[in-house]
This record gives C-alpha cells, sequence and structure tokens, in this order.
C-alpha cells in the first residue's frame, strides 16, 4: 500500500526532473524513463496484482491508481474476469500457445486483453440487467484514472512529459505480459467438448521456487498456487513439488531474457511442455486438435 505513493512520486517526480534537466540529452532521457518502466513493471504491477485480488475497497482502489499509473487499467477485469476463469483455453488471450514466440504473443494481447475485458464486463453487468453506461461499469473508472494520470503528465511535462510517461508505461506493460508469456507458456487445460474442460489445478501453471526472485515478486512464482487459491495473499502461497505441478528451470529474471530470443526459448521450453503433456495428460496423443486457434471456446467466453 505504501508503495503507491512512493511510485507515483517516483514517475511524476522524474518527469518534473527530466523535462527541466538541460545537462541530459535525449537518449538519457529515454534511459530513464525505461528504467522507470522496469520498476512499474516489476514491482508496481505485481503490487497491483496482489492488490486488485482482495476484498478490501481500498486495496482495490489502490490496485486500480498503480494500474492506471501505466496506462494498463482494463488488466484487472481481465484478471478476474477472464484469465482465472480460462487460462490453459482459447478465452484467455493471456495463455502463451504452444511454440508462439513473445512477439508474436505480445502483439496479439496488446489488441485482444482490453476487448476481451470489455465483453466480459459487459456480460456481467447484463445478467444484471445493466448496460455498459451503468455507473457500475468499471471502465467508467479506468478512464478517469489513466486521464487523470495522463493530464498530470501533461501539466509536469508539457508534450515531453506526456511522452515520456507512455514510455515508462509502455516498458512497464511489456515487462508484465514477458512475465504472462512465462507463467502459462504451453499449458493446456483437457477440452472436455461442448465447450468444457478440466478444472484448474496446480498443473496449469509454471512455477519457479528461486528464493532471491520470490522475495522481489512477493511469491509470483508460486503461481499454481494462486491460481488454485486467488484468494491466498502472498506471504501464505506454497509451493509444489514437481510431480504436481511443472517448474521452470530458472527463476522469472532469467527465463524473461531467454523468451526475448525465441529459438532459445522453445530450446529450453518445448521439451518440458512435451513432457508435462506426457506425465499429466498420458490419454492424449495426438495434440493436434488442441492448438488454441482450433479448440473451441468456452460457453459464454
Amino acid at each position: 500500500m505504501v508503495w503507491v505513493p512512493a511510485q507515483a512520486l517516483m514517475t511524476f517526480g522524474l518527469i518534473v526532473y527530466a523535462t527541466r534537466a538541460g545537462h541530459l540529452g535525449g537518449w538519457e532521457k529515454i534511459g530513464l524513463f525505461v528504467g522507470q518502466g522496469v520498476i512499474s513493471g516489476a514491482v508496481g504491477i505485481v503490487y497491483a496484482h496482489e492488490l486488485l485480488h482482495q476484498r478490501d475497497r481500498l486495496e482495490r482502489w489502490l490496485g486500480d491508481i498503480l494500474l492506471a499509473m501505466v496506462l494498463w487499467s482494463p488488466f484487472r477485469s481481465h484478471h478476474l474476469r477472464v484469465h482465472h476463469l480460462h487460462v490453459g483455453t482459447p478465452a484467455d488471450v493471456v495463455t502463451a500457445r504452444y511454440n508462439e514466440g513473445f512477439h508474436r504473443h505480445f502483439a496479439r494481447v496488446l489488441w485482444r486483453m482490453p476487448r476481451d475485458a470489455w465483453r466480459a464486463e459487459a456480460r456481467l453487468l447484463a445478467r444484471k440487467r445493466l448496460t455498459m453506461r451503468s455507473r457500475k461499469n468499471p471502465f467508467w473508472r479506468y478512464t478517469a484514472l489513466q486521464t487523470g494520470m495522463l493530464a498530470l503528465a501533461l501539466v509536469l511535462g508539457g508534450i515531453e512529459g506526456l511522452v515520456f510517461f507512455a514510455l515508462q508505461a509502455f516498458v512497464a506493460i511489456w515487462q508484465l505480459e514477458l512475465v504472462n508469456y512465462i507463467e502459462h507458456y504451453g499449458l493446456t487445460r483437457k477440452h472436455l467438448g461442448e465447450g468444457r474442460y478440466d478444472h484448474v489445478q496446480p498443473r496449469h501453471s509454471w512455477n519457479a521456487e528461486h528464493r532471491a526472485s520470490n522475495k522481489l515478486l512477493i511469491n509470483l512464482q508460486r503461481h499454481s498456487d494462486h491460481h488454485y487459491k486467488p484468494d491466498r495473499r502472498y506471504p501464505l502461497l506454497q509451493t509444489y513439488p514437481e510431480d504436481e505441478a511443472p517448474q521452470l528451470p530458472q527463476g522469472y529474471p532469467i527465463m524473461g531474457v531467454a523468451a526475448l530470443i525465441p529459438p532459445v526459448w522453445r530450446r529450453m521450453m518445448n521439451p518440458r511442455v512435451r513432457a508435462w503433456r506426457r506425465r499429466f495428460y498420458p490419454e492424449v496423443s495426438d495434440w493436434g486438435p488442441y492448438k488454441r486457434s482450433e479448440l473451441p471456446r468456452p460457453r459464454g467466453a
């Protein structure tokens, strides 16, 4: 919770400083805001993710503020209404396809995730006989918060400040989706027919039990337990043995570097995905029908 004002001071304070620092060149300023984007993504969005899962309204609002600081507010709706329900199925754009490189995955997420988040909220409101014009539509809040952030950047730093704010936001989003790519790459829930899938289990997320990166990411690498028990706070997240959940060879930071080089990533991860298939779904002999583009979507997705 303390991180929210801290990140705001860092981001907007840097805008004030950089736009008035005559000794800084253009590339130096870009470097500053790329660095701020790394902080906003590796710390800010990770904390926002923890906050948006809580029932306390203040914590959820703080999570919304952190997401607005990186212009990715619809992430909340998608994460809660789509990702946790449909992880490992074609309805979840965040679940990376087997053999899909990160760069293609990132481009697909950028345009599909906000759209899917909007549709998920529209379906939820429709069940209450409300439309997206309702005050209960969270996109009103997202729009107000993001507009406020952009306006503040413009007031403090002019057009240059606005550009720098957008740059750090893009870097933060890029880092978030890189982590999402790592967390579920190639892990598919079994299709049971008629748009139904087996239940979410620890086997449907990659895990990494590495101390340093787990401390940095407040146990986000214990991702199987987060999906299995989404309301469990980060200090209580459990780890699983390899016979219950798949394990990454390294922590997220190293795996993130590998994911940026698709041939290296495929060499590291594709054999592990195939081994995961043999271990958890030995009855499935032909994985061709389980390609994301060919599987039927779950009902209502």
